[in-house]
């Protein structure tokens, strides 16, 4: 099991055709937990915010590290920001998928900018 700095961005392959230059984000949170936006098999219209385990993340491709956290500060941040957004039930990500301008990527970005 690979282990990340908490408030790490990580990314995995994206599955099909679009997975040769794709890529799913996630912001890991401790606990070999990764909060991340999930869209694009649920559909625009259900898509939501979820926590999952490393290797459930992963499904069955390799987890990368993609950023760490600037200190041990921000990364704490930054995973609260994504545990606070993943616990809301309303919090303008949910049903609001896009590929391009509101995902998974735009998730992770949002939690980093805190």
């Amino acid at each position: 099991m690979q282990a990340f700095p908490i408030g790490s961005i990580v990314r995995r392959r994206l599955d099909g055709f679009i997975g040769f230059a794709g890529w799913h984000w996630g912001v890991y949170v401790g606990d070999n937990r990764v909060v991340h936006f999930n869209g694009l098999a649920k559909k625009e219209r259900s898509a939501f915010i979820q926590i999952d385990s490393v290797e459930g993340f992963g499904a069955g491709h390799d987890v990368l590290l993609h950023r760490r956290p600037n200190d041990l500060r921000h990364g704490i941040a930054t995973a609260q920001k994504a545990r606070e957004l993943q616990s809301i039930a309303e919090n303008g990500f949910n049903g609001t998928y896009h590929f391009l301008i509101r995902n998974c990527q735009d998730f992770c970005r949002h939690c980093v900018e805190t």
